[in-house]
């Protein structure tokens, strides 16, 4: 009865609410999905995956002599004669902050933290980068075959302080998505052939973000004392997909290769979402936060990757590749989510669809890296890239941050027991800073019972990604191979 009290002192109960709910019946869920939260593969990705792939600036589509060819070009597998055994491993490192710019909104509320101090992710070492395979040529001649197990390349962790200035951006992120493979290439002497098939499996997708429950008056820039935060998670344990590759070797010294997924990956993930108090809002019960038969429904596609690659020997210990790589995200235009359920902070009020617009575009890079045998013990290997941002300017955010990027990597192999491998490389991937305007920002504060009066401009909320974006990765990569 008190707190039922309190509600009515500040404008409602809601339970009884009496005031329009047209918004209500889908604001919320905007909120929780709004913003861009898939962030594991493509232009999405901190490339690359494989140790010595890594320490050669990812540039292995045409040397792709080790078990991680059925990944980078599974043409080149049926080259490795007899049985290989790998195991790699990435750790990364991602220094990703946000600084809130000063809104021009009249400020009413104040979080318990100053929104405007610099939010940084609290988790930055990502250590869930592991990549196992074995291939083997049956004795057959011009015949290899592989089964692997890995993941994309990047980092499926984000946190920050709930209290932040991010807030409604993002307060945490966790998702883990996994591929099985089974690879068969057929090769002669100057050229091969082959595909990975994939069986991609998204164990779990989660998502957290807070929401400003106000229901009317001045726009909260920074945060209300109704904020709550939000979750979805969400899983689709079975998608279909395929990388094709081939090489080509035209002249003794010059090898050409071909590679990437021929066949995009359509997830159709499904789970729930639910509702929790955050540290300085008001704290309801938890009949309140109930959120009854909630059910959310949405398509993910990761798109068609080509990788072009030129690579060219120095006599018998030396050789340098150029890669061009080119991802199709301009596949995803937006977000279209199957909302079911009923809020009681909603006065039970029923969910409704969404369409979340995002205009990604395409990504491109390059890759230039090489290796020198130092002497029957040791390569070294050197490289970098260039790669485009796949999200424009103005829905830039934090669990998204595919900037414009430049890495430079190094690492080497040292071969002992004479059957044993072992690598070992490191990255350091410079990404562009970002800085967004309230202006042009398109990620929003979500208002569920609430819209904003007119002299807000117009705007349903306040555009959160108003500010600066600084990104950085390091990434440690390891690696062990046995081989005939």
């Amino acid at each position: 009865m008190q707190k039922d009290r309190k509600f009515r002192k500040i404008g409602f109960a809601f339970k009884t609410m009496d005031f329009p709910l047209s918004l209500s019946r889908f604001a919320l869920f905007f909120g929780l999905f709004s913003h861009p939260f898939f962030a594991l593969a493509g232009g999405l990705e901190v490339p690359d995956l494989g140790t010595r792939a890594i320490a050669r600036g990812g540039a292995f589509v045409a040397k792709a002599d080790d078990a991680t060819a059925v990944y980078h070009n599974p043409g080149a597998v049926a080259r490795l004669r007899g049985l290989h055994l790998a195991y790699n491993h990435n750790l990364i490192w991602s220094h990703s902050a946000f600084t809130r710019s000063p809104t021009s909104l009249p400020v009413t509320d104040m979080p318990s933290e100053d929104p405007l101090k610099k939010s940084e992710n609290l988790d930055e070492l990502f250590a869930l980068g592991a990549f196992v395979a074995a291939t083997y040529d049956f004795g057959l001649e011009n015949w290899g075959f592989g089964l692997s197990v890995f993941g994309p390349p990047g980092t499926g962790h984000e946190r920050f302080s709930r209290l932040g200035g991010q807030r409604y951006m993002l307060t945490e992120f966790d998702a883990a998505l996994v591929y099985y493979n089974a690879t068969v290439s057929y090769a002669s002497r100057a050229f091969g052939v082959g595909v990975t098939f994939q069986y991609a499996d998204l164990w779990y997708l989660k998502d957290s973000l807070a929401t400003d429950g106000t229901p009317g008056g001045p726009l909260n820039p920074y945060a209300s004392a109704l904020d709550v935060e939000g979750t979805i998670s969400l899983e689709d344990r079975f998608a279909f997909s395929a990388i094709l590759g081939l090489w080509w070797r035209p002249c003794e010294r010059l090898e050409l290769a071909l590679s990437g997924r021929a066949i995009p990956v359509f997830l159709h993930p499904e789970g729930s979402f639910s509702l929790k108090n955050l540290p300085d809002g008001t704290p309801f019960t938890a009949e309140q936060l109930e959120v009854k038969d909630a059910r959310v429904r949405m398509d993910l596609t990761l798109p068609p990757t080509a990788h072009l690659g030129a690579r060219f020997e120095f006599g018998d210990s030396a050789d340098l590749e150029l890669d061009l790589t080119y991802e199709a995200w301009s596949i995803v235009d937006s977000f279209d989510l199957d909302v079911d359920g009923q809020i009681v902070l909603l006065a039970n009020e029923p969910t409704q669809d969404m369409r979340i617009d995002k205009h990604w575009k395409d990504v491109f890079s390059a890759r230039l890296g090489g290796s020198v045998q130092l002497n029957d013990a040791f390569e070294l290997s050197a490289g970098g890239f260039l790669e485009s941002g796949a999200v424009p300017n103005a829905y830039s955010h934090l669990d998204l941050p595919s900037f414009g990027r430049l890495g430079l990597n190094l690492g080497f192999r040292w071969r002992f027991l004479s059957r044993f491998d072992l690598n070992l490389a490191y990255s350091h991937i410079f990404q562009e800073d970002r800085e967004v305007s309230e202006s042009e920002g398109k990620v929003f504060q979500q208002r569920p019972i609430g819209q904003c009066p007119g002299e807000c401009g117009g705007l349903s909320g306040v555009p959160v990604n108003a500010g600066k974006f600084e990104t950085s990765y390091d990434l440690l990569s390891f690696g062990l191979e046995w081989h005939p």
